[in-house]
């Protein structure tokens, strides 16, 4: 069960963080380091019938460093070109539908953005990754008020502090197209 530990140890992080942010309306924020390309998004369906469809939609990041030092973000194995994201509803009481559990390779080798870098992720968010074993209920919400989260890293990994604050990006809103 890594991927689980993983996920809680994410959701853990947000949970500390996004009380203030429950109220922040839609729309960029020059406080976070990630911005969106858009405010609302479409995901559309992708697979699954009844119960068990799954949607999706493409979200591009922008992730600025404006420190005079470089900047390291998680990824999930050692040559991975994106860092590991989450995607929390604003309402940290709510579980998202698109946060996906992960399961990544121990390694020592994060994304470094280097000061006054921006770097441009293009994201394939789908979900939802789970659902009801007896229902077939979806698990967690595919509509609403979300932010993309990228947990931080250090260059030695084994000297990191614990418990760093994941790096959020402006609020968006995610609808979905039945």
């Amino acid at each position: 069960m890594v991927g689980q530990g993983v996920r809680n140890i994410g959701v853990v992080m947000v949970l500390a963080w996004l009380p203030a942010c429950e109220a922040d309306t839609l729309g960029p924020d020059p406080n976070a380091p990630i911005q969106t390309d858009r405010l609302t998004y479409v995901a559309t369906y992708e697979q699954g019938e009844g119960t068990y469809r799954t949607y999706s939609f493409t979200l591009i990041t922008h992730f600025a460093n404006p420190t005079p030092d470089p900047i390291y973000l998680e990824r999930c194995s050692p040559t991975s070109p994106r860092p590991i994201f989450g995607v929390p509803l604003l309402n940290p009481a709510l579980e998202s539908a698109y946060s996906l559990p992960a399961a990544c390779l121990g390694h020592h080798n994060p994304i470094r953005v280097a000061p006054g870098e921006t770097r441009t992720d293009t994201l394939r968010i789908t979900g939802p990754y789970a659902f009801d074993g007896v229902s077939g209920a979806p698990l967690g919400y595919l509509e609403g008020r979300y932010r993309i989260l990228f947990p931080r890293s250090c260059e030695d990994r084994l000297n990191c502090p614990l418990n760093q604050p994941p790096y959020l990006s402006n609020a968006f809103e995610i609808t979905r197209l039945q």
